[in-house]
């Protein structure tokens, strides 16, 4: 096994669990992989910016089937701010940070 993976083997040595941050990328995707090699329990969880877009879905319902788990769908954890301070809109100060 080539030394970049064996810290994945190290790992699943120590823990039977992982949770693996899930993007749809080729590193996301060959670190999932690899995880589900490894690991017992595999959770992984996908940030997203505006909810249910259709090709991400099409994307996380594939890797889901392909491996068997649940990917949980989580807001990224800056959004609330970038909602407020108007990165991607009009500012609105009555949105919560959270």
């Amino acid at each position: 096994m080539k030394p970049l993976f064996r810290s994945v083997q190290t790992a699943a040595k120590v823990s039977r669990g992982v949770l693996v941050g899930f993007s749809g990328g080729k590193d996301s995707v060959a670190c999932l992989d690899l995880c589900t090699r490894h690991f017992d329990q595999v959770e992984a969880f996908f940030m997203y910016l505006v909810k249910g877009l259709e090709f991400q879905e099409d994307t996380l319902r594939f890797y889901e089937a392909k491996y068997g788990i649940q990917i949980h769908r989580v807001p990224h954890f800056m959004l609330s701010e970038w909602l407020r301070y108007g990165v991607f809109r009009v500012e609105d100060f009555e949105v919560p940070i959270i």
